[in-house]
């Protein structure tokens, strides 16, 4: 199942879930992430509006997403003009991101999109075919 997330919502999804986007709650999450990862190449899986890539990025961890919506990648875009935050279109259940990643990660309610069960697990064998074991 396609998710279809036009400009329209991109464009309002910020203001849409701003207590997300609190440094109540934010910070807390990308100083996580960023222990982490400890500085590995890593992959989110839908990346949105780079909520938590943006900072990641500008912490120096090399961040691509991969994520199904173009409109939510580029409003992601918008925000970060200086970083470059590589992003795969496309159901990160199926499609392959370049390169290898030393971690991975899913933010927020993201999961939630994979409403099956063999939707979830084919997600986290995916994940396993992007991830660097050395």
């Amino acid at each position: 199942m396609e998710i279809d997330i036009g400009s329209q919502i991109a464009e309002s999804y910020d203001a849409l879930e701003a207590e997300m986007f609190s440094p109540e709650i934010l910070n807390p999450a990308v100083e996580s992430l960023a222990r982490l990862t400890q500085g590995r190449r890593t992959l989110e899986l839908g990346i949105g509006t780079g909520r938590l890539a943006i900072p990641l990025v500008e912490q120096g961890i090399d961040v691509h997403g991969i994520e199904i919506s173009p409109a939510m990648a580029n409003v992601m875009h918008r925000k970060c003009a200086r970083q470059k935050i590589g992003v795969t279109i496309g159901d990160f259940t199926k499609v392959r991101a370049p390169g290898l990643f030393g971690a991975a990660y899913l933010g927020f309610n993201t999961i939630m999109a994979l409403t099956t069960q063999d939707r979830q697990i084919a997600c986290f064998r995916n994940v396993a075919r992007h991830l660097d074991s050395g």
